[in-house]
């Protein structure tokens, strides 16, 4: 897998819910935390607000890319128009 320009800025959006860093680069750091066993069918989800990528055990890096581009590409956000 290669991830491309494009597919970087979506992740990022994703997780900060902007496609672009802030001029002085992120005020505080991604984070990534483990969602419990249970949660192994769904799939990741993020906090804008702390830029936390919140993701299930998967048991493999094709499932991990699978899903983290099902839920990228499946993203409606909270945008009020």
């Amino acid at each position: 897998f290669e991830a491309t320009s494009n597919w970087r800025k979506r992740l990022l959006r994703f997780i900060t819910g902007s496609f672009t860093l802030p001029r002085g680069g992120l005020q505080r750091k991604i984070s990534v935390r483990a969602l419990g066993a249970d949660s192994a069918n769904q799939l990741p989800r993020a906090s804008t607000c702390t830029y936390t990528l919140f993701m299930p055990p998967y048991a493999s890096k094709e499932e991990v890319l699978h899903k983290i581009t099902t839920a990228i590409d499946n993203t409606a956000g909270f945008w009020l128009w």
